[in-house]
């Protein structure tokens, strides 16, 4: 997002507010919040930086991968592929849950693994570090439970994000990091619809600006932080 689509979507938002302002039955309130769901594309309001004169919603952020990555498009993806909500949906293997549990019980992850995940019964409840895990080694294991167009979806963002955290990068591994990333958005909207295209999805876009501009995503990941968060905060309880 550059600053004018985020103008934009600003003004959507205001438009939206004065809409919410003019309704008066909660049959119509209801509706309304839907139709702005998918409009506002997950904007909640003005932020301060942007009366900043060289700032760029587009390139002054980096690409979390914790946040953006793991927490944001891959747990969506999750909750869309394994929540009963969405079980008559052409994407969804929630009654496989099972099934998909036992098969990521027999996957033999790397030996630098640090936290092996939990029973995939208990995604819901996955910290950053096993949804990491998951996505980049355990993927397999959704290949013979997803449709196939669904699946090769997916492989795209795995492809990208482990392309994007390499220790170097040359010019032909960003090119190909965007090149992913814009198919996988592109293909999204047709797969999942567009009410579930929100903005940490369509943010996984500046991944190859990201990576360009500052290097590997492991290098400014805040799994750092957490961790040392983790640290301070067990020390204070003691």
């Amino acid at each position: 997002m550059g600053n004018d689509q985020y103008d934009e979507l600003l003004e959507t938002v205001k438009l939206n507010n004065e809409e919410l302002a003019s309704l008066t039955t909660d049959r119509d309130i209801k509706a309304a919040k839907l139709r702005h769901t998918e409009s506002q594309m997950g904007l909640k309001g003005s932020c301060v930086l942007r009366e900043l004169k060289y700032f760029d919603f587009g390139q002054s952020f980096v690409v979390d991968s914790l946040h953006n990555i793991y927490l944001g498009a891959f747990k969506r993806l999750l909750k869309l592929w394994l929540n009963p909500l969405y079980k008559s949906e052409p994407w969804s293997i929630s009654a496989y849950l099972s099934n998909l549990a036992d098969a990521l019980k027999r996957v033999k992850f790397p030996s630098t693994t640090t936290r092996r995940p939990r029973s995939l019964i208990d995604y819901k409840k996955y910290k950053g570090s096993e949804l990491r895990v998951l996505m980049l080694c355990g993927f397999p294991v959704f290949e013979k439970f997803m449709k196939k167009k669904y699946y090769e979806h997916f492989k795209q963002l795995v492809l990208a994000v482990h392309l994007a955290e390499s220790r170097a990068l040359t010019e032909k591994d960003i090119g190909a990091v965007h090149n992913l990333c814009y198919h996988f958005l592109l293909q999204f909207p047709n797969l999942y619809g567009k009410r579930h295209n929100v903005q940490v999805v369509h943010s996984l876009i500046h991944i190859s600006e990201s990576i360009r501009d500052f290097g590997p995503l492991t290098s400014y990941t805040t799994f750092n932080f957490e961790s040392l968060l983790g640290e301070f905060s067990s020390q204070l309880n003691e």
